[in-house]
């Protein structure tokens, strides 16, 4: 899938730089592969953030939202950890205006892959 910057200017926020409180508000056009992986769409009104963040992978595996759906994402700095004083994960609420009607034609296919959880028996020999 590839999309058309139609309005404003494409962001890929650094999650490092911008800070706690950083807000993206729009509409969640699903995923496009970038140049590290699959990244995710937020189309606003004067802005197309594009981004790659796991949290947005679990809120969709977990239903929280869709593509075509309006979101606003606050980005809520890094997960702390009590060994490493910070594990690196970044971390976010997401909001869904539930009010929003989309009006625009969906595809028959989603844009964003179903992924399974898979359980894996490794047997380790011990040394």
């Amino acid at each position: 899938m590839a999309f058309e910057l139609v309005a404003g200017k494409k962001i890929f926020p650094k999650w490092g730089e911008v800070g706690k409180g950083y807000t993206m508000t729009g509409i969640y056009k699903g995923t496009t592969e970038g140049k590290f992986g699959t990244n995710h769409i937020i189309e606003g009104e004067d802005a197309i953030w594009e981004m790659k963040a796991m949290a947005f992978d679990y809120a969709i595996q977990d239903g929280k939202f869709k593509v075509g759906d309006m979101i606003k994402v606050v980005y809520t700095g890094q997960a702390a950890s009590k060994k490493k004083g910070f594990s690196g994960a970044h971390t976010f609420e997401f909001y869904v205006d539930k009010d929003y009607v989309n009006t625009e034609p969906q595809s028959e296919k989603p844009a964003t892959p179903t992924v399974e959880k898979q359980d894996f028996d490794l047997d380790f020999e011990e040394v």
